[in-house]
C-alpha cells in the first residue's frame, strides 16, 4: 500500500472475509507521504476450484476493498485440511 497523498495515512487494519484467505496480525501504522507496507495474505483453500475473497484494509480516510482470486488444487502429497479438531485435552 503506498500513501500517494500529501498527509499522513493511518493504516488501522487488514481483514479477510472468508476462512481461505488469511490475512496478517497486523498492528496499526502511520505512513507518511510517499512511504509505503507490504500486505501479505496467506491463501490456504478448504476447497478444490476457484475460491474469491475480499480484503479491507481500513485507514484514516476509510476503507480500501480488494477482490482476491485463488484456486484450490489436489494435494500431490495426500494431505487434507484439518478441520473442527481441538488440540486441548
Amino acid at each position: 500500500m503506498l500513501n500517494a497523498g500529501s498527509v499522513d495515512l493511518e493504516v488501522l487494519s487488514v481483514s479477510t472475509d472468508n476462512v481461505h484467505f488469511h490475512g496478517p496480525q497486523f498492528k496499526p501504522i502511520t505512513l507518511s507521504p510517499g512511504a509505503r507496507v507490504n500486505i501479505s495474505v496467506l491463501f490456504l483453500p478448504r476447497l478444490l476450484g476457484p475460491v474469491n475473497s475480499t480484503m479491507r484494509v481500513s485507514t484514516s480516510p476509510g476503507v480500501y476493498v480488494r477482490t482476491m482470486t485463488g484456486h484450490g488444487v489436489e494435494s500431490p502429497y495426500r494431505v487434507a485440511p484439518l478441520l473442527g479438531v481441538s488440540a486441548l485435552a
